[in-house]
């Protein structure tokens, strides 16, 4: 049958088949040719009434009224079904053009096939799609086209009449007007006035009852061209485009998440590669450490490294949670540690990280508290500094008593000078020391009650006086802590770092 019909201005994609073609082609021609039967039949016998007159006779008047009415029932016929086929090529034209914008889940070519779609079904000079941001609350023009098929509208042509859009959208009804230069809903717009534009056409687009844009039509070469067929039509197409671009919109937002969600991950990788890979390992000793962020990736952190014959132990909190504090954690680690190495006083060693951290350029707001200590394996002695962090428990194993490892010092990050002093105590054999972080004492229970330095000194008493290990007591804590929270969302992380000596 050779290429399937299509009307002019709609795409080749929006052609009918065939076979619906054919079935047109078919009816039309059937009715044509009862049209013209009729007006032979009429003709005939009007030449026949004009013979019998001639011979003084008369034909009948009912036989001439009905052939006359066949002829009106025939063209009548005619109207309606050109109507209807017309009515059927749109609601075809429709269903190729939804079809068309749910082939893609980008958004960006759902959105461009979307108007390409809207120039075709209503022969529209321009169109422009305008969402409404969900963060702005503005709305924004999110995708336009021309009738001349090159894309988008350009730049300095992109201006209608906002506040017909934000009518649209607010009311989700549609605007028509066919002859905007003197329609007063668009007197006072000299964006339509100047640029004589003469058909404009609003049609929201809804998700169940939702508006989440608005379709804006016009054309500047005729007035009448958009007709109610038209709103018709745009509607109808327009449920189906609110569906695809929302659809596509969700997926959008469903792929940042898992890219986020897997950057996140590797930005985890990256945090605990930075955490010391082995515990340190002296003759009588045992050491133990954790690390619990509250999120993928937090803010703690913990380190051990040699100074010279001394063990070195820092525990740290960044005053944040997530990716920022992650950042900042990995940047002040570093600080810390170089600043510990070249030091042998703790003191001067935070200090000299605090100076280091206010002189980056990347400094920011955050601060964080630390708690550096030195201890000589052979004699137990411990040397610390404290920058504004939660001071250690020391279980003394001669009086099965707790105190604290205090001394006074301010957060680092904060201020560009400070001033920290050592302090000294001795671990003796089978004393234990617990530092922590405040995400610890801090840590929330259902009924938001904090876990607190009274369990926290429970739990670890209890597993010291079983003789268990640093680990083992660290597992104490932990489980302790766990079964205090339960299904609470984690406030804050947790750190733990256990030292027992013998």
């Amino acid at each position: 049958m050779g290429d399937a019909k299509h009307s002019p201005g709609v795409p080749k994609e929006f052609a009918m088949s065939e076979t619906t073609t054919g079935l047109q082609l078919d009816l039309r021609s059937t009715l044509i040719q009862v049209a013209n039967s009729a007006a032979h039949i009429e003709r005939s016998l009007a030449t026949l009434a004009e013979g019998l007159r001639e011979r003084g006779l008369q034909l009948s008047s009912e036989l001439s009224d009905s052939a006359a009415g066949l002829r009106r029932a025939v063209e009548l016929a005619q109207q309606q079904s050109e109507a209807l086929l017309n009515q059927t090529d749109r609601l075809h034209q429709i269903i190729q053009a939804s079809g068309m914008i749910t082939t893609s889940l980008e958004l960006d070519q759902v959105l461009g096939t979307v108007m390409e779609s809207v120039i075709a079904l209503s022969r529209a000079e321009r169109a422009f799609l305008v969402l409404r941001d969900d963060e702005s609350g503005s709305l924004d023009i999110r995708a336009t086209h021309h009738w001349d098929g090159e894309g988008a509208v350009d730049e300095s042509d992109a201006k209608f009449s906002r506040s017909v859009v934000e009518s649209a959208f607010t009311t989700g009804k549609p605007i028509l007007t066919n002859n905007a230069q003197m329609d007063s809903r668009f007197q006072s717009r000299q964006s339509v006035i100047g640029m004589l534009i003469r058909s404009v056409l609003c049609v929201p687009l809804l998700i169940d009852a939702r508006v989440i844009g608005v379709l804006y039509i016009d054309n500047r070469l005729r007035s009448g061209i958009f007709r109610e067929e038209t709103v018709q039509m745009l509607s109808a197409f327009g449920a189906q485009a609110a569906i695809a671009i929302e659809k596509a919109r969700l997926h959008g937002e469903e792929m940042r998440r898992m890219q986020f969600e897997k950057d996140l991950s590797v930005a985890r990788e990256i945090q605990f590669s930075l955490l010391p890979k082995a515990l340190p390992t002296y003759p009588g000793w045992s050491f133990a450490a954790a690390y619990q962020p509250a999120r993928v990736v937090g803010g703690d952190f913990y380190d051990f490294f040699n100074n010279l014959g001394m063990q070195g132990i820092v525990i740290a909190d960044v005053a944040d949670k997530g990716v920022g504090a992650a950042i900042y954690m990995s940047l002040t680690r570093t600080m810390i540690r170089t600043a510990a190495l070249a030091n042998r006083s703790p003191a001067q060693a935070l200090v000299e990280a605090n100076d280091l951290i206010c002189q980056d350029s990347t400094r920011t707001n955050i601060f964080l508290s630390a708690f550096y200590a030195l201890v000589d394996p052979l004699s137990g002695r411990l040397v610390y500094a404290n920058a504004g962090h939660n001071p250690p428990l020391h279980h003394h194993a001669n009086t099965g008593t707790f105190d604290l490892l205090r001394t006074h010092g301010v957060v680092l990050g904060l201020f560009e000078q400070i001033r920290l002093v050592d302090a000294e105590t001795c671990l003796e054999p089978g004393d234990t020391a617990v530092f922590y972080t405040d995400g610890v004492t801090e840590a929330m229970s259902e009924t938001d009650e904090e876990y607190g330095e009274a369990r926290l000194k429970a739990a670890a008493q209890s597993a010291i006086e079983a003789g268990g290990s640093a680990q083992m007591i660290l597992e104490t804590i932990m489980n302790s802590i766990a079964a205090h929270v339960r299904d609470a969302v984690p406030s804050d992380d947790v750190t733990l770092v256990i030292v027992k000596r013998g």
